[in-house]
């Protein structure tokens, strides 16, 4: 079965990605529908994202169908469908950030880095930015956080 080409990234690069890793994965992850959190992180793990191929070569070797794979991928933010840079930068958007000024610590960060909002592929290296609640973080000052 085929993942719908609107539900996620497009293919990788010409001549594809090696799915070793994913078959690997499933091997030893599990093949029933209860392994699509375990092997998406596993996968994403691996590329950095979750590759269309990838994602179809789970649904062509497990029970896992693809309206699975696009549920949970799209309902659960940790999981990304475009390739990212070397480091994400995550800034709070919650209420009590916002109101802390997040948006202009955001707007901080893009203008320093030369971040731009939607731009892909991601350069080796370089920085991408990113909406995320920090509950009950922001007392004093808007959270962010970055993660390699």
């Amino acid at each position: 079965m085929k993942v719908q080409e609107n539900e996620i990234a497009p293919a990788g690069p010409a001549g594809g990605i090696d799915l070793t890793f994913v078959d690997k994965a499933v091997e030893e992850i599990g093949r029933r529908p209860e392994a699509v959190i375990p092997l998406l992180q596993a996968i994403q793990s691996h590329y950095r994202y979750l590759p269309r191929e990838a994602l179809e070569r789970v649904c062509e070797i497990t029970e896992i169908t693809p309206a699975s794979i696009v549920g949970v991928s799209t309902f659960y933010t940790q999981f990304r469908h475009q390739p990212v840079g070397k480091h994400v930068i995550q800034i709070c958007h919650g209420t009590a950030c916002h109101v802390k000024h997040s948006p202009l610590i955001d707007e901080a960060f893009k203008n320093h880095l030369g971040i731009k909002e939607g731009k892909t592929p991601i350069p080796r290296g370089s920085s991408r930015s990113r909406r995320w609640l920090a509950w009950a973080a922001a007392r004093w000052l808007p959270s962010w956080r970055s993660a390699a």
